[in-house]
């Protein structure tokens, strides 16, 4: 639900339709920040907990602040296509970033990450279903994204854990399987 939340407003405030927290690097600055913070900063099991939300969302707030400076212009102002282009650069340098702090086979940080996975693509769909059974009004579609965005997830969640047996296929990848395409569909659409 935070995910569409997160992606609805992005999309509202950089008027660009393609903007996802997960497409533009925002997700992944939030996991560089909390894997930095698992390989320098140990802290206690118990207090640790209270920290990784803070964590993560000044690596969010700071990959937010990056991809605006690159996608910022004098001239011309914020463009919303240099917007989403910057961040999709960012998000996979981050990336690429975070897999090899992990493999430095830390055992914390590298179970934090396989459990939770990534977990991108929710932040563009929920808002765009919303959207389009709504309309555009703020007021109205937030919550119908908030609620879409939860739903996808669980609908990936489902789908994943039964399509392989054993045990099945982590959320995150569903919802790249369900969102790549629906993203590709955007991008041909504009």
């Amino acid at each position: 639900m935070a995910l569409a939340l997160s992606g609805a407003l992005l999309q509202g405030i950089t008027r660009n339709e393609l903007a996802d927290p997960g497409i533009i690097g925002i997700n992944a600055g939030a996991g560089v920040a909390v894997a930095i913070f698992f390989l320098y900063f140990p802290a206690e099991v118990g207090s640790f907990i209270y920290m990784l939300p803070f964590v993560a969302f000044l690596g969010a707030l700071l990959t937010a602040v990056i991809i605006y400076v690159f996608s910022y212009s004098r001239t011309t102002g914020m463009q919303p296509v240099r917007l989403v282009l910057v961040g999709v650069d960012l998000s996979m340098a981050l990336s690429g970033l975070m897999i090899v702090m992990i493999s430095s086979a830390v055992a914390l940080a590298a179970s934090a990450v396989s459990v939770t996975g990534g977990i991108s693509f929710i932040g563009l769909m929920a808002p765009h279903i919303a959207r389009s059974l709504i309309g555009p009004r703020h007021q109205l579609f937030l919550p119908i994204s908030i609620l879409i965005g939860g739903w996808l997830l669980l609908l990936a969640d489902t789908i994943g854990r039964n399509i392989v047996e054993p045990n099945g296929l982590p959320a995150g990848v569903m919802v790249a399987l369900i969102g790549a395409p629906y993203f590709i569909y955007l991008l041909t659409k504009k």
